[in-house]
C-alpha cells in the first residue's frame, strides 16, 4: 500500500501543492485478518495503520507513529489509543524533491 500511495502522491505532484493529504481506509491486500488500513500521504510523508477504528484519532496515531519513528518525538503511551495498530508502515520523501507549482 504504501508503494501504491507513493505513486499516486507522485503523479499528483505536478497538480497539488505542498499541502496537499490524501486520507482514507482500505483493506490490505494478502492480509489473513482482512482488517482495515488508515493511510495519511502528502508529499513528505505517507503513513499506513492497521487494523485500528474509525473512531480512532489520526492525530493520535500520529503520535505514537512519532514516538516510534522519530528520535527526538516525546514518548506517547499506546494506552491513550481506542485500539492500538497491528501494523504500521512509513514512507519518507527524498530530501529536496517537492518542487512546488510556480
Amino acid at each position: 500500500m504504501l508503494t501504491a500511495l507513493a505513486g499516486a502522491v507522485d503523479k499528483a505532484r505536478p497538480v497539488t501543492t505542498a499541502e496537499f493529504e490524501l486520507c482514507g481506509e482500505s483493506l490490505m491486500d494478502g492480509c489473513a485478518r482482512h482488517c482495515p488500513a488508515r493511510f495519511i500521504a502528502t508529499h513528505d510523508r505517507i503513513r499506513v495503520f492497521c487494523d485500528v477504528t474509525e473512531t480512532t484519532e489520526t492525530q493520535a496515531l500520529d503520535r505514537f507513529a512519532d514516538s516510534l519513528f522519530q528520535a527526538n518525538s516525546p514518548a506517547f503511551s499506546a494506552a491513550k489509543l481506542e485500539r492500538r495498530p497491528c501494523a504500521m508502515g512509513e514512507a519518507l520523501a527524498k530530501s529536496g524533491r517537492y518542487q512546488p507549482n510556480a
